[in-house]
């Protein structure tokens, strides 16, 4: 068992950097955020086959082939990043969920030092937590943990590398236009 003491001094220099929510319809849900809670505006991209780019698509633990597309949508409250996803066709952990659970929060972010990655997600593959979706957007890694079981929600470690630019299949786009 972790002690209290440890677990203070574990917790002191972590970044929880985003919150994540799925919905079925990404416009529905930025017009919401922005009526009712006046968050935005967003930036929109899509990820899919081109955009994802790196060592391949993890999704359960698979390397997949498959064409997958999906849409995220990021702003701000603060220096939280809110994350909004809408699954849209292919192999993601995110229509399954949404099948599952409905709409709402899916995920935290945690940043992960690039050094740090591999031994990060080695670790929490020992405590019964496997990556099941891992990817990268530009020079940007993330990777899911298959935490839901235990915490009732998705972990989702990011290295947050800056991306210059994006990759151009994203389709980038800022909602609503200025």
């Amino acid at each position: 068992m972790v002690t209290a003491e440890e677990l203070i001094e574990f917790g002191k220099n972590r970044k929880i950097c985003q919150i994540g929510f799925l919905t079925s319809d990404l416009k529905r849900s930025m017009d919401q955020w922005i009526e009712k809670y006046h968050v935005g505006p967003w930036r929109v991209s899509t990820m899919n086959n081109e955009s994802c780019t790196g060592n391949g698509f993890l999704v359960d633990g698979a390397l997949r082939e498959e064409p997958f597309q999906y849409f995220i949508a990021i702003s701000y409250v603060g220096d939280m990043q809110v994350e909004l996803i809408q699954p849209d066709f292919g192999p993601t952990i995110y229509q399954k969920f949404i099948d599952e659970h409905g709409e709402g929060i899916h995920h935290f972010k945690e940043v992960i030092a690039p050094e740090n990655w591999d031994a990060n997600l080695k670790e929490y593959h020992k405590r019964g937590m496997p990556v099941t979706m891992q990817g990268q957007y530009g020079l940007a890694k993330y990777a899911y943990v298959d935490s839901e079981r235990f915490l009732d929600f998705q972990l989702e470690f990011g290295d947050n590398t800056p991306n210059p630019t994006y990759p151009p299949a994203a389709k980038v786009y800022f909602y609503p236009e200025e």
